[in-house]
């Protein structure tokens, strides 16, 4: 494909040189040939006009016309005394002189070997020669005769116009050359590109380009690298999220077909308790199926948020209220330290009420009887644009450091303090996360001393 168009590149280069360099043939053999016109006719002339002086000179001192013929004669180099007397191109001319009537007195090139006795298409006029304020003569001189340049003065036009023909079609050439060369080095980096996004195409994401050329061509290949290493990573997610989804969905999967098999074997007896039992692994896969799909709907670009002014205190009470009963029974305290007259934010109430939620609820799974939970709030206004934080902390037994920037990510279940038996999906902060990032806020975790966790995240004031 690429050889194809460095082929149409290169035929459409060469065509706009030969047009062009035609064009610049056309013009300059047009603009030589008239400038060169102009310069004959100018000094033909001043030479006839020489001439003229000669034959007026001669008449006053002898009172009648002289001998023409010893003034039109060609002689090469010598003519009429006044040397160079030859015309342009160092070769003799034709002169006729005639009367004021315009009958031919003399010819220096008869034609036949007769002179006519009047010039039948003669040029342009001739160069008078004027005694005593009569005109007695008219001289005519090269293309004054006929309209015609001489022979040596078309045989230069055409020696000029090969000269123009040569050099216009060698640096022709020497463009296609260099157009060529040009194209090398554009299609070439085409041509690495073409055979890197081949190899992506086909999965290899390991295919990298070298930043080289111009700096387009390095802004390209920075793009182009920084587009392979986010597919790269997008298929390393999609990968490790098809290989959790497979994981989380095979454990209750595996606890409903097994308490299934044992009732219909006999194993265990099919009583409530059992079947129970059974139920509770469906609703497990139910919440973990409106998870994703929750996440999945976060995630998406078309995503619609409902944004308004909200106090987040009046919202963030509303659901630790919500939250009272199960508190109590888990012999958890919270603290609500978020103070009156916060400025507003700008989000989705729903959501937000969503965010205060699962952090909650993930602060409830994790936090031993008699823990303590506190929600706080305070206005950052140095940052650009200004927010409003809002943190909900406990001093349950925390998330190791390193942890801290993976409890966000999908399915991340801490070891031990963060188990199957008392956790969840593993989706509530990646939940999280989405919605804030969505409102153009962040979300961090922070360790809290001696031990603890607070998360805490921010939204632009309204």
């Amino acid at each position: 494909m690429l050889a194809g168009i460095r082929s149409r590149l290169l035929s459409l280069l060469a065509l706009a040189v030969l047009i062009t360099a035609g064009a610049i043939m056309a013009a300059t053999g047009l603009a030589a040939r008239g400038g060169f016109v102009r310069f004959v006719k100018s000094d033909e002339r001043q030479r006839a006009a020489g001439l003229a002086e000669l034959i007026r000179e001669a008449y006053e001192t002898n009172g009648r016309m002289p001998d023409l013929e010893r003034f039109i004669q060609p002689r090469r180099g010598m003519m009429f005394a006044h040397p160079p007397m030859a015309g342009p191109m160092m070769g003799p001319e034709r002169v006729v002189v005639t009367d004021e009537a315009g009958v031919v007195m003399a010819d220096s090139y008869p034609p036949g070997g007769l002179a006519p006795p009047r010039l039948p298409h003669p040029g342009e006029e001739g160069v008078p020669v004027q005694s005593r304020g009569r005109i007695i003569a008219r001289v005519f001189l090269g293309s004054m005769v006929t309209r015609d340049l001489s022979p040596l003065q078309a045989d230069f036009l055409r020696s000029l116009g090969r000269g123009v023909a040569v050099g216009a079609l060698l640096a022709g050439g020497v463009a296609i050359g260099l157009g060529w060369l040009l194209l090398r080095t554009i299609v070439r980096p085409l041509e690495q590109l073409s055979t890197a996004a081949a190899r992506i195409a086909a999965g290899d994401f390991n295919a990298r380009l070298e930043p080289s050329g111009a700096r387009e061509f390095r802004a390209v290949t920075a793009s182009f690298n920084a587009m392979n290493e986010s597919l790269r990573k997008s298929d390393e997610w999609r990968r490790r999220v098809i290989g959790d989804i497979a994981h989380e969905l095979r454990t209750p999967l595996t606890i409903l077909r097994g308490t299934l098999e044992a009732m219909t074997d006999g194993v265990y007896p099919m009583n409530l308790e059992n079947l129970k039992s059974a139920y509770d692994e469906t609703r497990s896969l139910e919440r973990l199926v409106d998870e994703l799909r929750e996440l999945s709907l976060l995630e998406s670009p078309g995503l619609r948020l409902s944004l308004q002014k909200i106090d987040a205190g009046v919202l963030a009470a509303q659901a630790a209220q919500a939250f009272a009963g199960v508190f109590a029974e888990r012999g958890l305290r919270l603290e609500n330290n978020i103070p009156t007259g916060l400025p507003p934010v700008s989000a989705d109430p729903g959501r937000f009420l969503q965010v205060v939620r699962n952090l909650l609820d993930n602060a409830a799974k994790y936090c031993p009887a008699g823990s303590k939970l506190s929600m706080s709030a305070e206005a950052e206004a140095d940052k650009r644009p200004a927010r409003l934080a809002l943190a909900i902390a406990d001093d349950g037994p925390g998330v190791p450091r390193a942890e801290l920037e993976l409890i966000f990510d999908r399915f991340h279940r801490v070891e031990k303090s963060r188990s199957r038996a008392t956790g969840g999906s593993g989706l509530g902060l990646a939940i999280v996360k989405s919605i804030i990032e969505a409102h153009g806020g962040e979300v961090r975790a922070e360790q809290v001393e001696p031990h603890g966790l607070r998360v805490k995240f921010s939204l632009p004031l309204a």
